[in-house]
């Protein structure tokens, strides 16, 4: 496969720098006779570096996906059997958060979610799980930081004295890093851009060590109400590439794709 390490350009509209070209003379369309420019010289403007996160018909939510019941539970490991569980592991579309729900207080309760990533490594998420309300209401589920592409145990410490679930969120991960809001270039549904933008969370900054309760370390794209995956409508996320702009020795694996995530 091609590989190129400089920016593609394309035309002929050729910019002398402050640096005179190796070899004098130009040919008659005015382009420099040489081949070896110096490093202050640019011929023809540079591609947008745009990528296209098509990510097809987004499943819908389902919340009890990865564990359900209605019963008190006590800590320890949950006994993954959701619609999405094969073999004791849980599989969603496309890397995107878990969501937990309760109809009972599990604000004094730690969550842990064990898995992996779009890239398939490994991924640990801990925090507090809700404070409940009604078993699937808006009020009542948390959402994990992180995204998952595999969930393989779900464990927490406390009680919940009512109904409790894990699934999957509408919330969406992404291939690489979006390291500020600004490299966002729309979520379009259908073809067309969403008619409510989506509630972006930039990505953990890669020069920190990520934690079982930090960012994702890529970024997350949170559809609108209005916008909602449902199986059937088209997703695609626009955003810049982030080597665009960007010296050699930061276009790296760690700033393109992301921090190691924590795995315990």
């Amino acid at each position: 496969m091609t590989h190129f390490t400089d920016p593609l350009r394309q035309g002929a509209a050729y910019f002398e720098g402050a640096q005179k070209w190796n070899t004098p003379g130009t040919t008659p369309n005015g382009l420099p006779l040489s081949t070896s420019p110096s490093d202050t010289q640019n011929l023809g403007a540079p591609h947008t570096q745009m990528f296209a996160y098509q990510m097809g018909t987004v499943s819908t939510p389902l919340a009890s996906g990865v564990f359900f019941t209605t019963a008190s539970t006590g800590s320890g490991t949950l006994t993954s059997t959701g619609a999405l569980v094969t073999a004791g592991v849980a599989t969603f579309d496309i890397p995107r958060q878990a969501r937990i729900t309760a109809s009972t207080n599990l604000a004094t309760c730690v969550i842990t979610l064990r898995g992996t990533d779009g890239y398939g490594q490994s991924l640990t998420w801990q925090g507090i799980g809700p404070s409940g309300n009604v078993l699937g209401s808006a009020g009542s589920f948390v959402d994990t930081a992180s995204a998952f592409k595999t969930i393989t145990t779900a464990s927490f410490t406390g009680l919940a004295s009512a109904g409790i679930q894990i699934g999957s969120s509408p919330n969406l991960g992404l291939p690489y890093v979006m390291a500020n809001k600004g490299m966002s270039m729309g979520l379009f549904v259908d073809g067309a851009t969403a008619s409510i933008a989506p509630t972006l969370t930039n990505a953990f900054t890669p020069t920190g060590t990520p934690t079982a309760s930090t960012a994702d370390v890529r970024g997350i794209v949170a559809p609108a109400t209005t916008s909602l995956p449902d199986g059937t409508k088209l997703f695609t996320f626009v955003m810049v590439t982030p080597n665009t702009n960007t010296t050699i020795n930061t276009d790296n694996r760690v700033n393109t794709f992301g921090a190691v995530p924590f795995s315990s």
